[in-house]
């Protein structure tokens, strides 16, 4: 029967574990120092060595030669162990020996000495799956194991381990395997069995393979089946369903060259061809995120998943692309995530997408607008403070911020007072609530060169306040109108006493006051909504009787 690479090309010593350094490291020290925890706990994703590295460590255990930093791998007990013949090493699957019973016979069988090897090693593989029964049963078994019994328990999913159990263990953690080391030890396997296979096969499977040595031994196995022997590119870009990187170098291309017939092409390719298109957005996010890496740092090394043979020309499509502008492709893409995965049109969405992306190259920077406004200003063309001053606050477009090289803006400068006040007012809730509520409860007057901040009469401690954060004002209006203007603080008419004594006076109060025998303490200004305008107005058709109605409340005490 043939025998899988994963398992023909398993570890059978330490030093034949990869990328597992800190694990291999504690566990030969424990052995050599004989301080080695009878409970274990090895977590991590599936295919890094987790149940490897526990046969390897019940062979160093039970060496003739040892317990030794390393098994020797030819003594009896060693080799019944490697062939899973050694009644003294139990491996069971949590998922299937998940009962209080199975775990209560294993309880049984741990009390007796090992038949014939120096300890008995109990690996219980997916040990998560097992039910609470089962954990309650394991308890007093884990923390107080017979001086014989090594328990090591293997899991994917450590957080769904009992915090009880986890507090009796030793925790060691495997890492995901590196892509360099996944794709090295590829190489040697086929090697080994004489196999050719390209560099950019082996580097589309290890990718694949996201870490887990495992899965990358299974999809070279199948793409040498496959093949009838050499590894051919296409065949493993077949079983692994994967786009080739080709298709995203040269959509980018005719994105950032504006070349908007070849990405409709493209996108027909991939339709032609029976891709799933989801799947191709998904990936080309992946493909984004690896360009702003690649064009971040000089030496990304392992940190992309981009094919080392296509790095030059991908540098040489990027020369004169900025980071902050893949950025902004990267953000356009990802916003689209959800429409693309409910759409019931994806390829008119994609096409949209590229095609939107391919504008991109059209738009300038913000600062590169100001530093040409400033340049046109100098030669009298016209005042970059006053272009300012005409552009909005944000961007219409909150995600691409930029504005058109060929629209030259308005020179006029307009501040209007409602303006100013309504943007204090949003600037400064966010850094000066207290702030803010009293520009809302003050007028603002402006004659384009100053600003005039009124106070009502009644209110003279606001002024203070106010005149104290003259500054903080300037700071707020020099955001959105990139200068400082002059502010000062005035002091109106004392309207809140004045519409107080006309209510005091006002008739169907009193008579109302007299019939529920109340009596008015204060007057309160209303923010008014809807009724509150619509009684305002109402109020100025009225007699004097029911002036001001509309746009004040009263507190009344009986």
């Amino acid at each position: 029967m043939y025998l899988a690479l994963a398992r023909k090309y398993r570890p059978q010593r330490f030093s034949d574990l990869i990328g597992q350094p800190h694990v291999v490291k504690t566990l030969q020290n424990a052995v050599e120092m004989d301080k080695l925890y009878p409970a274990l706990i090895f977590s991590g994703m599936k295919g890094v060595g987790k149940t490897s590295t526990a046969r390897i460590l019940a062979k160093a255990l039970n060496c003739e030669q040892g317990p030794s930093r390393e098994p020797c791998n030819e003594c009896r007990f060693c080799l019944e162990i490697t062939a899973d013949q050694s009644p003294d090493y139990i491996e069971i699957d949590g998922a299937s020996n998940n009962g209080v019973e199975e775990v209560r016979r294993l309880r049984e069988t741990v009390k007796y000495k090992p038949m014939q090897n120096r300890y008995r090693v109990v690996v219980i593989d997916e040990v998560h799956m097992l039910s609470n029964s089962a954990w309650n049963a394991l308890l007093k078994t884990v923390e107080e194991p017979p001086e014989h019994t090594y328990f090591i328990m293997a899991t994917t999913d450590f957080h769904k381990i009992p915090a009880t159990i986890v507090s009796r263990c030793q925790h060691l953690e495997f890492r995901r395997i590196p892509f360099e080391v996944i794709a090295r030890l590829l190489r040697e396997i086929c090697k080994r069995e004489k196999i050719q296979v390209s560099d950019y096969a082996v580097f589309l499977i290890a990718r694949s393979s996201e870490g887990s040595l495992r899965d990358a031994k299974k999809v070279l196995d199948q793409a040498i089946a496959l093949s009838n022997g050499d590894v051919r590119d296409e065949d493993v870009v077949d079983i692994l369903g994967v786009i080739e990187e080709d298709l995203f170098i040269r959509l980018t291309e005719s994105v950032l060259q504006r070349r908007r017939k070849d990405i409709i092409l493209s996108v027909q390719e991939l339709v032609e061809r029976g891709a799933d298109l989801r799947f191709f957005y998904a990936e080309y996010l992946k493909f984004l995120r690896d360009l702003i890496v690649v064009h971040s740092m000089e030496d990304p090394g392992s940190l992309h998943n981009l094919n080392p043979e296509n790095l030059t020309r991908i540098r040489e499509i990027l020369a004169d692309v900025k980071e902050e502008e893949l950025l902004r492709y990267f953000q356009a893409a990802k916003e689209m995530e959800m429409t693309v995965r409910h759409t019931e049109n994806p390829r008119i969405i994609l096409e949209y997408l590229f095609l939107k992306l391919s504008y991109f190259p059209d738009l300038v920077a913000i600062e590169e607008a100001i530093r040409a406004m400033n340049t046109h200003a100098s030669i009298g063309e016209t005042s970059v403070h006053s272009v300012i001053a005409e552009m909005p606050a944000g961007n219409a477009d909150n995600d691409f911020p930029g504005v058109n090289k060929a629209e030259p803006q308005a020179e006029a400068l307009d501040i209007s007072a409602e303006t100013i006040r309504a943007w204090w007012i949003e600037d400064l809730e966010r850094e000066n609530p207290r702030l803010a509520s009293h520009i809302r409860a003050a007028s603002v007057e402006c004659d384009g060169d100053s600003v005039s901040v009124v106070v009502d009469g009644g209110n003279g401690h606001v002024k203070s306040v106010l005149e104290e954060n003259l500054d903080a004002l300037e700071r707020s209006l020099a955001k959105r109108y990139r200068r400082r203007l002059p502010i000062r603080v005035a002091v109106g008419r004392d309207t809140r006493a004045e519409v107080e004594k006309e209510m005091r006076s006002d008739r169907n109060i009193k008579n109302l006051a007299e019939q529920i025998r109340a009596q008015m303490i204060s007057v309160d200004k209303v923010q008014g909504g809807r009724d509150a305008q619509d009684a305002e107005h109402q109020s100025d058709d009225t007699d004097g009787s029911e002036h001001g109605s509309g746009g004040t409340g009263k507190k009344e005490r009986p």
